[in-house]
């Protein structure tokens, strides 16, 4: 499925193999006392995204993610993105970790790659 995602107000329209989202708790802090309840001062629910791209199919597409590939390994830490199929359709502070692609073929020392994925980090937690 090609679909697009936008990151700092640039979309890229790319094939996504999938969109995994998890809400992940983040505690302040955490302790149990002497009779063993737990206390839990927590911050919020950080919801964060792994996304898998395709192999691209149109030399359109080989350029898109080569543009996306260099957004993703950015040294700016922080970026606005809006994932496909988000709901709230609005864009949010996020970082990316695990960038990592595969060698899908080479021709007249040209590398073509796949299977490209990476985490998206919430900044903030969308919850609170």
């Amino acid at each position: 499925m090609t679909t697009t995602i936008t990151i700092d107000g640039h979309a890229y329209t790319v094939p996504i193999k999938s969109v995994t989202r998890s809400a992940d708790p983040l505690e302040k802090s955490a302790e149990r006392t002497a009779d063993g309840t737990l206390h839990v001062e927590r911050i919020g629910i950080f919801y964060n995204y792994v996304l898998e791209f395709g192999a691209p199919t149109t030399s359109a597409e080989v350029t898109e993610l080569a543009a996306l590939y260099l957004v993703l390994t950015s040294p700016t830490v922080f970026h606005s993105v809006l994932i496909p199929g988000e709901n709230s359709g609005t864009a949010w502070q996020a970082y990316f970790a695990g960038v990592k692609d595969e060698v899908k073929s080479r021709l007249n020392s040209v590398t073509f790659w796949k299977n490209l994925q990476c985490s998206v980090i919430a900044k903030s937690p969308a919850r609170t």
